[in-house]
Order: C-alpha cells, then structure tokens, then sequence
C-alpha cells in the first residue's frame, strides 16, 4: 500500500536532538502507512549514525549545505502523498500525524495546516522564527493577508 503521508525532515548537525523526534514520530496511532524522509544538509557530526539506527527511513545526503527549502524540495515529487514538515528538534504527540492529516483532507479548499506548537512544560509558543512576535511582525502579516485576499 502507498503511504499517505510523507514526514520530511531536513537535518544539519542534528545528532544529539533527532532521536527524540524519530521515537515520536514512529509511536504515532496514525493508521495510514506513511514513511519518513530525512534529507542531511552535509553534517560533520553523528546525525547519519542516527537516521541509520533507524529501520524504514529514506536518507537523502545533499552532499553539501543546501538550506531548507532547497533540501525539502529535494524531498518532494509528484507522488499522491501529503507532506509534513518537521524540525529534527520537534517532539510530537502520538495524535499529530492523524490530527493534521485528517484536517488537511476534510476540505478540499484547504491547502496547509499546521500544528499548536508549545514548550516541553506546555506553554504556548507563540514565538515565530525564534522571535517574541512584535507590532511590527503582526502588521506585516495583516498587511500581507490582505494582499494575498485572506
């Protein structure tokens, strides 16, 4: 059976924080098959010893440093798949996989979702991209909302 889901993580230097991200992501109670892809952005450290203790994981070395969206791209086809995205530090709960994907397909106008992101003692993380959000960040995305008629 093809899987209905693609887990696509991109690593560079990851070693000491992957593990925790793979042991979650193979205790998920999603149904569907799904497979995990690891794309490494040319890592010096042990990230490839750990993606290869894992059984039924599809590493892709890039070979060198190619940033995110070139390395998720690389992960990317034109298979009748959903894709997630996951940060090698992002821990998930068992529901996640299911909960996302049963979001994403309950309407067909719905092109991506995303998860409640919260801190290991269960604040909200209401951070974006490491940063406190600021008047400035929230004018932005209002005005960019608009722009793109949301």
């Amino acid at each position: 059976m093809s899987p209905a889901l693609r887990v696509i993580i991109v690593t560079y230097n990851s070693g000491a924080i992957l593990s925790d991200c793979l042991n979650a992501l193979f205790q998920s109670d999603f149904a569907s098959p799904f497979e995990v892809w690891c794309v490494d952005n040319n890592s010096t450290d042990n990230t490839l010893d750990v993606l290869r203790s894992f059984e039924g994981i599809r590493v892709v070395e890039s070979g060198a440093n190619l940033g995110f969206a070139k390395a998720v791209n690389s992960a990317i086809d034109d298979s009748e798949v959903d894709y997630l995205l996951l940060n090698p530090d992002a821990v998930v709960a068992p529901d996640t996989l299911r909960r996302l994907h049963d979001v994403a397909n309950s309407d067909e106008r719905i092109a991506i979702v995303g998860p409640r992101i919260t801190h290991p003692k269960g604040r909200l993380k209401t951070e974006s991209a490491g940063h406190a959000p600021t008047i400035r960040h929230m004018s932005t995305a209002c005005v960019l909302g608009r722009l793109a008629g949301k």
